[in-house]
């Protein structure tokens, strides 16, 4: 990297364009590493809260004798949830001594870290959605918060259970091997679950399959996943059967899968969802994205002050569209 001297900065513009062409760079590396984006459906919003209302589609669909009119399609408003935003960031400080002396490398650097440790952050709190739901309990996530991770239906995001709020049915939306909930990554939990998923029916009673294409590992299970869906003939087998989930199931590991937020260890758990419609469960809502605000010009100690920060909720909404195994066997 070339030194950066006081001579090529005379002013706080000239630095601060650079600054920000360093912050852009950075935070295009970042996000290029992050995932939760790949399945969460993130929008901007200047909401204090982010409520969603359950709707459940139309139904009604009959058959219609001649000379009669058509009835009006039905459909089911269940639950609500509301998520709050929280405010994070931190203060880069590069001081008066730092110019005095041409450390002007210092601020860089610490501008790509603290891009880098952000985002992170970010994609850790998203998967942290995955890791810890399975459980009702409260956590601690990757910013030292306690988070109580329900959904409109008070239960955890993975249950065998969820209700709906309008009717008495139910639905599950635990990884199954056909015997057990909750197996370990196996082709047989792949192919039952698979097939529980284009069996679920919505509060009406009406088919809604849902086509799970996506399977989401951490990267101690990634091999095991390619070779059971990826393989010409059916891993681990001695006979030369055909594989037919080769083709039809794409393989995504992600990091932030292997340990949560608080340190445990979540390596062994797996995930199932269609890429189509997964941003309709998983939710975030950003006010600010990741930004790098200009400092004051006239600090009373000479010093620069980068302030990066970012504003957002997250959270998970009606959840028939991703299926989890958190390896138990139960």
């Amino acid at each position: 990297m070339a030194v950066l001297k006081t001579s090529d900065y005379r002013n706080l513009t000239d630095h601060l364009k650079v600054i920000d062409e360093v912050f852009n760079d950075a935070m295009a590396d970042a996000l290029n590493r992050s995932m939760y984006e790949d399945i969460v459906g993130v929008e901007m919003n200047q909401f204090r809260n982010d409520t969603i209302q359950l709707n459940h589609g139309l139904g009604g669909v009959e058959f219609i004798p001649e000379n009669t009119d058509y009835p009006e399609a039905t459909g089911q408003e269940g639950d609500f949830i509301s998520f709050k935003k929280q405010k994070y960031g931190a203060n880069v400080i590069y001081t008066f001594e730092n110019r005095i002396y041409d450390e002007y490398n210092a601020v860089v650097e610490n501008v790509e870290s603290i891009v880098d440790s952000g985002i992170s952050k970010i994609d850790q709190s998203f998967a942290d959605i995955l890791n810890k739901g399975h459980s009702a309990a409260a956590y601690t996530d990757v910013y030292g918060q306690s988070i109580t991770p329900v959904g409109p239906d008070g239960l955890a995001l993975f249950t065998a259970a969820h209700t709906n709020g309008t009717t008495a049915s139910t639905f599950s939306n635990l990884c199954t091997d056909g015997i057990s909930n909750n197996p370990v990554l196996s082709r047989a939990a792949i192919v039952a679950t698979r097939n529980l998923a284009r069996n679920y029916k919505d509060p009406q009673g009406v088919s809604r399959a849902v086509y799970l294409n996506k399977l989401l590992v951490s990267p101690d299970l990634e091999d095991q996943a390619i070779r059971i869906v990826g393989s010409d003939y059916i891993n681990g087998s001695a006979n030369n059967d055909i594989n037919p989930l080769k083709g039809r199931i794409e393989v995504m590991a992600w990091e932030k899968l292997t340990t949560a937020g608080d340190g445990a260890d979540t390596a062994d758990k797996w995930y199932f969802f269609e890429d189509e419609k997964v941003k309709r469960t998983l939710k975030g809502y950003f006010s600010v994205m990741p930004q790098l605000a200009a400092p004051q010009e006239f600090d009373p100690n000479k010093n620069w002050n980068y302030l990066f920060h970012f504003l957002y909720s997250r959270g998970f909404s009606r959840a028939p569209y991703i299926y989890g195994s958190d390896a138990s066997g139960s």
